[in-house]
């Protein structure tokens, strides 16, 4: 890590985090009644917003993307390796939290099923958001600048794997205790694998893979 050339600062990435908090809590104080009856409109706003943000502080920072984990080499082949990793874990994690989603998916996950979501969740708003833009922008954040500030700060590795993941689940407190504890374990997981190949396509394709299978039972009967 110490080759890594990060020109954003801690002090940068906390102000992007306070907003995105910010901005969660405010459009949710403001707009409650919109946000239950349709609340993926809700995330992908968030996600558009916060996406511009980070755009404009790599700008202003004159941060190389590569730098990031934003990586061009072997991308297909990173992209297409976070997609089992996804799979394999959602399902470890499913089968020992027993969670209600996993148990669904698990008794009713059929072929047309999965024919169905992957042609409807790529035009969906609640494909798009959580399938798209939300796992883009949360590893951007999470991996590509807050882990490795972190890193050169703290030459650490478990306690910023560690601070990040429970951030990372912090911005999840809208979702149930369980929903919490699991994506402390996934980011604890793929912070490593990030750590390890220091490429965030493999860190997005995760993430869209467990966001994937999370929405899959809507599509099951």
């Amino acid at each position: 890590m110490n080759s890594v050339r990060i020109n954003i600062s801690l002090k940068d990435v906390v102000v992007v985090f306070i907003i995105e908090v910010a901005i969660i809590i405010g459009i949710a104080i403001s707009f409650r009644g919109a946000i239950e009856s349709n609340p993926y409109i809700f995330v992908l706003i968030v996600s558009v917003v916060m996406m511009v943000i980070m755009g404009g502080l790599i700008i202003i920072r004159k941060q190389a993307v590569r730098e990031l984990g934003i990586v061009r080499e072997k991308a297909i082949i990173y992209a297409i390796a976070g997609i089992p990793l996804g799979v394999v874990v959602f399902v470890l994690m499913g089968h020992i939290t027993q969670s209600a989603a996993y148990t669904h998916l698990i008794n009713k996950i059929s072929i047309p099923a999965i024919i169905l979501s992957l042609i409807s969740i790529p035009t969906s708003i609640i494909g798009v958001s959580s399938v798209i833009l939300v796992p883009i922008e949360e590893e951007l954040l999470f991996r590509g600048m807050l882990y490795q500030v972190m890193r050169m700060r703290n030459n650490k590795r478990a306690v910023s794997i560690i601070v990040v993941s429970m951030l990372f689940a912090i911005l999840h407190l809208n979702f149930t205790g369980e929903v919490i504890f699991r994506r402390f374990i996934y980011s604890c997981i793929i912070t490593y694998v990030f750590e390890r190949y220091r490429n965030l396509l493999i860190c997005i394709s995760f993430h869209s893979t467990i966001n994937y299978l999370a929405l899959l039972p809507m599509y099951t009967w």
